[in-house]
Formats: structure tokens, sequence, C-alpha cells
């Protein structure tokens, strides 16, 4: 899947903006605060997913105008298709999303159709922050495999919500506790259907080193069929960090910290030095 051509206009900063990509290399040279996060942010959307930056959709919209509008057309293994999406500072039709001239309802459609990654700097959070980044990450990945996972992903933020709601009014003592059963129940239902969705995402990366031999298709590395390669072999090319409470790791600490608390011999009052830290990201990579 490439892009083949891309219009922006109104999105933050940027005005005007239409290119024809490369169908394989483009570097993005300029000043600081000229656009170029934002006019990957422009097209990223188009995704379905959230701003990486965690802004809201309010702020897409430059400061002192009145509409913006990010378009682009791609490639896939089909045909080429086009992605609209438009936003106006009007309450009566703020949004407007439309794939090859079709209103879509939601985001959610984008998801089957553009697949891309953006990788930030807040992303070694992935690796060095809680585990909650990692499970936001894994949910991400995984919706755009399946769209169907941001309906049960929403759906599940939606009953914590009620349920919270629910509890504070239980404290302050003004609400009936016999309705608490009937969101723990739809909690209970949403949970077990993510765990379950993570847990098949998470068995993909695991075929892909080899943990186990596919029953059907291919594995290729780099161009390289590895379908029958040994997991040790694989090892020399796909790095794994393993954080399994039954192995010593603690759940609720980073992966920097368990590797801290690993290497260090005087335990939780270890000192990581410099070196240290170089060490722990040499291993990683």
């Amino acid at each position: 899947m490439i892009v083949t051509y891309a219009d922006i206009d109104g999105f933050r900063n940027l005005s005007g903006i239409s290119f024809a990509p490369d169908p394989k290399y483009n570097i993005i040279v300029g000043p600081n605060a000229q656009g170029k996060t934002n006019l990957l942010e422009a097209m990223w959307i188009l995704s379905g997913c959230k701003s990486f930056r965690g802004s809201k959709e309010k702020d897409y919209i430059c400061l002192g105008g009145n509409r913006m509008s990010s378009k682009i057309k791609i490639l896939d293994s089909v045909r080429e298709q086009k992605i609209t999406f438009e936003m106006t500072r009007s309450a009566a039709n703020p949004k407007s999303i439309c794939i090859n001239g079709v209103k879509q309802k939601g985001t959610r459609a984008l998801f089957d159709v553009f697949k891309c990654i953006a990788f930030i700097p807040d992303d070694v959070d992935i690796i060095k922050g809680s585990p909650e980044k990692r499970r936001n990450f894994v949910d991400m990945a995984a919706s755009q495999l399946n769209p169907v996972f941001v309906m049960h992903i929403n759906k599940n933020n939606a009953v914590m919500n009620q349920r919270n709601a629910l509890l504070k009014g239980i404290m302050q003592g003004g609400t009936d506790r016999s309705i608490l059963e009937i969101w723990d129940r739809q909690a209970s239902r949403e949970g077990a259907v993510i765990s379950y969705m993570r847990h098949e995402y998470i068995e993909k990366f695991n075929a892909i080193c080899g943990s186990f031999y596919l029953d059907q298709g291919a594995v290729f590395l780099d161009g390289q069929n590895v379908t029958m390669m040994p997991e040790h072999v694989r090892a020399k090319q796909i790095g794994r960090l393993f954080q399994d409470p039954m192995r010593g790791t603690a759940p609720d600490m980073s992966i920097e910290e368990n590797l801290a608390l690993a290497a260090g011999n005087g335990g939780w009052l270890s000192r990581v030095s410099g070196a240290d830290k170089r060490a722990f990201r040499e291993r990683l990579s």
C-alpha cells in the first residue's frame, strides 16, 4: 500500500499543501515549527486512529480558520482509493468522512482501508513506560487488522465510565447497589473479548518469532522465507523482551525498571548508571 497523492488545507498551520509522494522514500526537511509533524498527523488521522499527539479533533482546525480538510489517494493490492476527512466549526455538520465519495458514519471504516505506522519519539514509552502504554499500542495495532476490535474497545470504555459513575453514587449513598451487577456482567463480557483479541494479536508475533509452526501460509523476513527456520535461529534477527510475572518480573514496573532490578546486585536500591542504560538499549534494539 502506498500513498499516491495528498492534499491538506486548513489543518493547524498548513494551507494549500498538495503533492504526490515518491512510492519508496520521502524526506521532509524544514525549520522548526513549520508544520512537518502536522503534515504527518494530517495523513495519520485518515487511518482512523486518534492523533498521535493526543490532540482533540477541535484543535485540527487552524486558529482563525473555519474548516480543514485532509485528502489522500492510496494504491493497495487491488485498486486506488480516495479518503477525505473534513471538519468545520459549524455545530450542525462538524465532521465529514468519505471513502471513494461515500460518506461514512465514523472513523471505524478507515481502519480497514488505510493502514499505516507512525513512529514518534514518545513511542519509546512502549519499552520504558508502564504496561498501559503497551496495552494501548496492542489495541491500536490490533484494531487496524480487525476493525471490530474498535467497537469492543469503545463499548468497554463506555461501560467502565458508567460503572465508575455508579460506584461514585453508591459511595455517596444515593444509588441502589443492586444495579452494579448489571454493569459488572457487561464489563466482564467486554473484558473477556478484549483479552482474547489481544492474545490473538500477540500470537501473530509468536508465529513470526517461531514459537510455533504455522498450519498454513508463510513467514517472510526481509524477503527471506523463515517459515521453517527454528526459533533460536530466528532470534538472531528478531529481538524480544519477556515480562512475565511467573518468571520473576514485576508487571507494575516498566521494562527498564525490571532490567535495572535484574542487573543490580543491590536489589531495589541498585543505582543505574548511564552505561547501564546504554547497555539496556543495546539489548532491546
